[in-house]
């Protein structure tokens, strides 16, 4: 996974990259796609205020794994937004006239499409978003996609959870203060 803040920064010639990297992953939202917050709140008001933060609702990240459908998240949406199910729909549709390309991240994927890369999405992205996102310029430069709802696995599930980083950090500072075994020796 390579997003557009991290890969090889200090920008060395792309035949050097080639060797490096034969497929590159990008995710979709936030680096190839941006969303415009200048017209947030002239789309969708602040219905959808968790897209600005860390945490979306539990609805939301079940649309994008594709375990609710547009529907249900639209009556999830009505009831948190206090709209009725209709508007829920079309502020749902609405929430592509967020996105656009996010010139850098495009750029560098023509650039390494040029150099002979192949490159491939990995996305946290409802279906029904799809074949809008397919219209976007940028697309054409994709050789695949992998999709959440394809897998009904969000990328952050393949995630350890807190608890289970903490445990891991417990027991690998356990295992440093114990002091070494003994090797066994083997007769010859």
């Amino acid at each position: 996974y390579i997003n557009h803040t991290c890969i090889l920064p200090y920008q060395p010639s792309l035949a050097f990259q080639r060797k490096m990297f034969k497929n590159i992953v990008f995710d979709l939202g936030g680096v190839v796609l941006g969303r415009d917050f200048n017209r947030f709140d002239e789309i969708v008001g602040d219905h959808f205020s968790f897209f600005r933060q860390d945490k979306f609702p539990d609805y939301w990240h079940d649309f994008d794994r594709g375990t609710r459908t547009k529907q249900e998240v639209a009556e999830a949406l009505a009831a948190d937004a206090n709209v009725s199910i209709e508007e829920a729909n079309n502020l749902i549709d609405k929430v592509l006239e967020l996105l656009s390309e996010v010139p850098e991240t495009c750029d560098l994927v023509r650039r390494l499409k040029e150099a002979g890369c192949r490159c491939y999405i990995l996305s946290n992205m409802p279906k029904e978003y799809w074949a809008e996102i397919e219209k976007f310029p940028v697309a054409k430069y994709f050789d695949g996609a992998a999709w959440s709802t394809t897998a009904k696995l969000l990328m952050a599930d393949a995630l350890p959870t807190a608890e289970e980083q903490r445990t891991a950090a417990a027991k690998k500072a356990a295992a440093a203060k114990q002091p070494p075994q003994p090797q066994k020796k083997y007769a010859p």
